[in-house]
């Protein structure tokens, strides 16, 4: 299934990405060898198998979140190459 370049540019408009000339054709080619390969997939006979819900196996694949002990020299040298900071308080970017 090839991409035509007005179906490039509308998928790069719903996604919010500004694509120059050159890209689109680049990025159309891609997005065509993805969409034709998800079509290889569809065609897999997958009768009997059954679904995953999540990974089996898996249990426990977090850490507790402990303060570890330092002493005050190294602290001292986290803290003056912090690059946001208000005394001993570092400052990061919010994630959220």
């Amino acid at each position: 299934m090839a991409l035509s370049r007005e179906e490039t540019n509308k998928l790069a408009q719903l996604s919010r990405i500004g694509l120059k000339p050159e890209e689109e054709e680049r990025f159309g080619g891609q997005l065509s060898s993805i969409l034709a390969y998800v079509d290889m997939l569809k065609k897999v006979d997958t009768t009997g198998v059954e679904y995953e819900y999540h990974v089996p196996g898996l249990s426990g694949v977090t850490r507790a979140d402990e303060a570890l002990p330092t002493d005050e020299t190294e602290r001292a040298e986290i803290i003056d190459q912090f690059p946001e900071k208000k005394g001993d308080v570092l400052s990061v970017k919010k994630i959220f």
